[in-house]
């Protein structure tokens, strides 16, 4: 419940971005997850995150601070909901690799949606717009890779310490391009 809980509220904070914001900025600001993560692994399960993956991390730190620019402009709260988002998407992984000692992958994955779709439907609501026969299929498409990458992330997550699976969130990029 949690995890559903998490992930409704990271998505709101994305879509609001997505909508007052420029993509590449939000884009670039959502790759902050890596860096959630990896602070994330080393302080909750003292995961050892030797110099690179540090290094890795601030350099990681340093380009999101170019991005948001403080000082230069006046705080952006789309940014910050854009840093807020990849901090409880972060957590949300922690917390899947928690439960994957415990549950399988499989099980981790199905959970997560099944409490995240009710609550995000009365979300949409109010704004609910029926989709045509092509967008469903788009949505389709896309619900069943988001699912795919979750659960290799799940499964990575479950098999290696989530400071060296963390850098895979960079992939996105590519497919943001």
């Amino acid at each position: 419940m949690c995890r559903g809980l998490l992930s409704v509220v990271a998505l709101t904070f994305w879509y609001y971005a997505l909508v007052h914001m420029p993509f590449a900025e939000a884009a670039a600001l959502g790759l902050t997850t890596a860096i959630f993560l990896v602070i994330g692994a080393a302080i909750v399960f003292r995961e050892v995150v030797g110099p690179v993956r540090w290094a890795a991390t601030v350099v990681g730190l340093i380009g999101a601070m170019i991005i948001m620019r403080p000082g230069a402009a006046p705080l952006n709260w789309v940014a910050v909901g854009v840093l807020a988002s990849s901090l409880l998407w972060a957590i949300s992984m922690l917390l899947a690799k928690h439960i994957a000692k415990y549950d399988s992958t499989l099980t981790t994955t199905f959970y997560q949606p099944l409490m995240t779709a009710p609550l995000a439907f009365l979300a949409a609501i109010p704004v609910w717009v029926w989709p045509d026969a092509t967008t469903w299929i788009i949505l389709m498409a896309m619900g069943g890779l988001a699912g795919l990458a979750n659960s290799c992330m799940i499964h990575a997550l479950r098999i290696a310490d989530a400071s060296l699976s963390a850098p895979a969130e960079y992939v996105r990029l590519v497919w943001m391009a």
